[in-house]
C-alpha cells in the first residue's frame, strides 16, 4: 500500500493491500475464469502453453493471480 493508506482500518488494508500489484488498473483484481486460445496447429498451441508469456496469456500455470496470491 502507499502513504495514502495511513489511517485505514486493518480490514480495508487487508482487502486493498496488493492494489499496487494490479497492472490492469482494475479497482479490484480481475478474476480470469476461462480462456480460449487460437493457434496455427496443435504443435503451435503446445509451444504456446509451455513458453513463458506475459500474464495476459492465461494458462493453469502462471496465471495473473499467482503473483497476487504470492504477495
Amino acid at each position: 500500500m502507499t502513504a495514502d493508506s495511513e489511517g485505514l482500518g486493518l480490514q480495508t488494508q487487508l482487502l486493498h493491500g496488493a492494489d499496487a500489484l494490479d497492472e490492469t488498473h482494475a479497482v479490484t483484481s480481475p478474476i480470469w475464469q476461462t480462456s480460449t486460445f487460437a493457434a496455427d496447429s496443435p504443435e503451435h498451441l503446445a509451444v504456446l502453453g509451455e513458453t513463458v508469456h506475459p500474464s495476459e496469456f492465461y494458462t493453469r500455470y502462471g496465471n495473473p493471480m499467482h503473483a497476487q496470491v504470492a504477495a
